[in-house]
């Protein structure tokens, strides 16, 4: 299960985006990485909805 879900990180991308706080006042106000609030931002607006949603890749070792 992931540690954040795809509407709280919408929510903290979309509180970016309106310009109402700073990547670093959102990490200070939800309790993030700086960095993990720039990465959120970044997949939202390269891929909208979807680079919210963390996909986890499984490998056969055959």
């Amino acid at each position: 299960m992931a540690k954040h879900t795809e509407e709280f990180k919408y929510r903290v991308v979309q509180e970016y985006l309106s310009g109402a706080l700073g990547y670093l006042a959102l990490s200070k106000k939800y309790d993030l990485q700086y960095s993990t609030v720039r990465r959120w931002v970044g997949w939202y607006q390269a891929h909208g909805m979807e680079g919210l949603t963390k996909k986890f890749t499984h490998y056969n070792a055959e």
